[in-house]
């Protein structure tokens, strides 16, 4: 009984905030919690579900509040030189796993969207290849995070991103490690993935 009044305190807390679509997580459980003031659970098991730990405060974000990435700053610092288009760019505190957040203010179909991501790693690697994709809904957002490899001056790189394309722009958040550590990281990279949040 407490878990539904939890459920439903929060729903119409989010419904005050603004009428867009969100899911939250109770136990085990994703409920999403529509527009229409109606709520599901997520049944889709093939789109990943990521929410952003809502106790991290750090955040970066634009000047026309169009996203923040709050991050954990014991984990995580500014960088620089990545990419002369992210505007921002991270590395873990020893320095294995960088990331970087790409946004531009135009549309692109979700297809092209993987295209971008393998088009620019293609450059630094003919060979670089898609190991998987999968549908995601982040903080709200639907997206794909998509994984793939490529090779520079003889070492192997895997990148993961999360891309989406919308009314809001486009988003393109990559992390890259060498390939014989990323597996080690993979769950800091999903959780700093994982707070993301666009505004639309």
């Amino acid at each position: 009984m407490k878990r539904w009044i939890w459920v439903f305190a929060l729903f119409n807390t989010l419904l005050v905030l603004g009428a867009q679509e969100r899911i939250i997580r109770v136990g085990d459980d994703y409920i999403q919690l529509n527009e229409d003031r109606t709520w599901e659970y997520v049944k889709n098991q093939s789109t990943d579900v990521l929410m952003r730990d809502k106790l991290l405060r750090s955040s970066f974000s634009d000047d026309r509040e169009s996203y923040e990435l709050f991050l954990d700053t014991e984990m995580w610092h500014e960088v620089s030189g990545l990419n002369e288009l992210a505007q921002v760019q991270v590395a873990n505190t020893d320095q294995s796993v960088y990331g970087m957040l790409i946004y531009e203010g135009v549309t692109v179909s979700q297809k092209d969207m993987e295209g971008v991501l393998i088009g620019n790693a293609r450059t630094v690697d003919p060979q670089a290849s898609v190991l998987s994709k999968n549908a995601c809904k982040l903080n709200g957002i639907s997206g794909e995070l998509v994984e793939y490899t490529a090779t520079n001056q003889g070492i192997d790189f895997t990148f993961f991103a999360f891309v989406t394309s919308g009314k809001y722009g486009t988003f393109q958040l990559i992390f890259f490690s060498t390939s014989n550590h990323f597996d080690g990281v993979r769950e800091d990279v999903l959780e700093a993935i994982s707070g993301l949040e666009i505004y639309s």
